[in-house]
């Protein structure tokens, strides 16, 4: 999944991210006695998604829709954004 985020001035920028490993003994279930390698469960958490930064998106053009709920799913709310060279050209409201 990608994050993007608008700046104040209406840019698009999308953040830049790596991948670590995370060691099997710091995984929620790779180190229970019930979990083994054939596990499916043994994988999850293994990896950690690092932040690098934000790059500029200028050579975005289209729409998209944002979802966002500000307390719980109850009050989730969809915007759909258009950009124009990476330029916030319009926001609306859907729901």
């Amino acid at each position: 999944m990608t994050t993007f985020r608008i700046t104040a001035d209406g840019r698009l920028i999308e953040e830049e991210w790596h991948t670590e490993a995370v060691p099997p003994e710091d995984r929620p279930y790779a180190s229970r006695d019930d979990v083994d390698e054939d596990d499916f469960r043994y994988m999850a958490g293994s990896l950690n998604r690092v932040h690098d930064g934000w790059i500029e998106r200028d050579d975005y053009h289209g729409r998209f829709k944002l979802k966002h709920s500000f307390e719980d799913l109850e009050t989730l709310v969809t915007y759909q954004v258009t950009f124009t060279h990476g330029q916030l050209e319009g926001f609306e409201h859907l729901q």
